[in-house]
């Protein structure tokens, strides 16, 4: 198992919880789905402000976090990590 992979999977994943708790707890959320319900034909515009501004920032932590999780418990780093 290579550690430093792991530790860095570990904290990608608490970096997650913490962006998707804060996420939530920003009143931005509700606007942004107040706009996707209440829009006029614009649709698109406010599910792609939703996307980037509030699944985008939580979903890629825990990507980058279970990926490393996995590359660590394997033994195996990224060659830009100087394995």
């Amino acid at each position: 198992m290579n550690r430093a992979t792991f530790m860095f999977g570990l904290v990608m994943l608490t970096v997650g919880v913490v962006a998707l708790v804060w996420r939530f707890q920003d009143p931005s959320l509700r606007e942004a789905i107040a706009a996707i319900k209440g829009s006029d034909g614009n649709e698109t515009a406010a599910v792609t402000r939703f996307t980037v501004g509030v699944v985008l920032p939580a979903v890629l932590p825990f990507a980058i976090g279970i990926a490393f999780l996995v590359l660590g418990l394997m033994g195996r780093a990224p060659s830009w990590l100087g394995r």
